[in-house]
């Protein structure tokens, strides 16, 4: 073989080589390209009158290549749609739920078939039915231990602990955030383990209260394993809070200007720049609008920085702010709490009552008739009374 031809041949592989590496980048979901392209178009179309359309080409193209993941994907787009539609109604998720269920253990994509649960979940807590939002995850969570399966579990765990997180539990979801950490350290299976477990020792260090040594610690554990850039913006982000929180203040210039840096503004909290805006305040000395933050910032982060308010001296914004995180967690706690028992009286309530009124009409029953009874008892000791009262009189006479 000559130079020339050689060099053609290797210069053909790097292309094939290059096309399949661009594919790959392009294909995360490693199916067909043409199944692909088909998907795409699904999720571009999520919501809208030319979704079916999209998703139909989709699972025609699955099934005419034979790519079974392709055709779960149908059905996951398919359930995807419908959560997203505003007409969508309970049966047709929980129809749909099934059938990506039934599908995902058909053809053995075993992810998917959790994965209807987390969409139906969301669909129900969405619309404010926490309690069957709930009981969904827990259903979840059965399953998977009935099954023994070790994704499932990882998956129900992490609901789990986003569901107690949300209802302000932070030791129910500590406990779920330890057994999700667990069943990842001691899994093997690719589908957790490709996952970055970072996330989740930020949650787990959220379970704490500002100025508790586990919540640094646990910060530090999910730094040391971070895997993606946004895993590392979310520890500057606490890094910050933290410097702050000791009067740090050098320190958290450094991990704010880190966290702000446009190349990185997408992957900071919606509520992080408010954050830094009100500490850069309390360490300029400059008067704090505490009232105008509630508006800002959820009540766990008023609570910071009603913290690191008291750590640099300002006592009466940190007053003000304590006050102000006690009336937002208690709104917010009441919207919750208002909501389940809403939801818990729809679906109780009609045999609730339904037992309340045959108690009652029992209990009004008896009344009448030992009413009645009492009533003729009277009436025949008056009437009684009268004919001895008669007797007595006829005799004087």
């Amino acid at each position: 073989m000559s130079r020339k031809s050689a060099l053609s041949l290797i210069l053909l592989l790097f292309a094939a080589l290059a096309s399949v590496a661009l594919h790959a980048r392009n294909n995360p979901y490693e199916i067909d390209d043409d199944c692909y392209e088909y998907l795409k178009q699904a999720e571009a179309t999520l919501g809208s009158d030319q979704f079916e359309e999209a998703n139909s080409a989709l699972l025609r193209t699955a099934l005419s290549k034979g790519d079974r993941k392709a055709q779960v994907l149908y059905y996951v787009e398919r359930m995807r749609n419908i959560c997203r539609r505003q007409d969508s109604e309970a049966k047709q998720v929980l129809t749909a739920q099934e059938d990506l269920k039934q599908i995902a253990l058909k053809l053995g994509y075993i992810q998917y078939y959790y994965q209807s649960y987390q969409f139906a979940k969301n669909w129900f807590f969405n619309r404010g039915h926490h309690m069957h939002a709930l009981e969904i995850v827990q259903d979840m969570l059965n399953t998977a231990v009935e099954r023994g399966d070790e994704y499932g579990k990882w998956a129900a765990s992490k609901e789990m602990a986003s569901m107690y997180a949300t209802f302000g539990d932070r030791p129910t979801a500590r406990k779920h955030l330890h057994e999700l950490i667990g069943t990842y350290l001691s899994s093997e299976d690719p589908t957790i383990r490709r996952q970055s477990l970072s996330p989740y020792y930020l949650e787990y260090a959220e379970t704490f209260y500002p100025g508790e040594d586990s919540l640094r610690i646990y910060v530090q554990q999910a730094w040391s394993c971070a895997k993606v850039p946004l895993d590392s913006v979310r520890c500057w982000q606490k890094f910050a809070k933290l410097a702050a929180l000791e009067g740090d203040r050098a320190h958290y210039v450094y991990w704010r200007d880190l966290c702000l840096e446009p190349s990185r503004s997408r992957a900071v909290s919606m509520y992080i720049p408010a954050l830094f805006a009100a500490v850069d305040t309390l360490f300029s000395g400059r008067p704090l609008d505490c009232r105008a933050l509630t508006w800002k910032l959820p009540s766990p982060q008023l609570f910071w920085v009603a913290k690191i308010a008291e750590r640099v001296g300002r006592h009466d914004a940190s007053e003000k702010l304590k006050d102000l995180c006690i009336i937002a967690k208690d709104k917010d706690f009441g919207e919750v709490y208002n909501m389940n028992i809403a939801e818990m009286s729809t679906r109780y309530g009609n045999d609730v009552l339904s037992a309340d009124l045959a108690k009652k009409t029992r209990q009004a029953q008896i009344a009448i008739r030992a009413m009645a009874i009492m009533l003729a008892f009277i009436i025949a000791a008056i009437v009684a009374a009268a004919v001895v009262w008669k007797k007595k009189k006829d005799r004087s006479i």
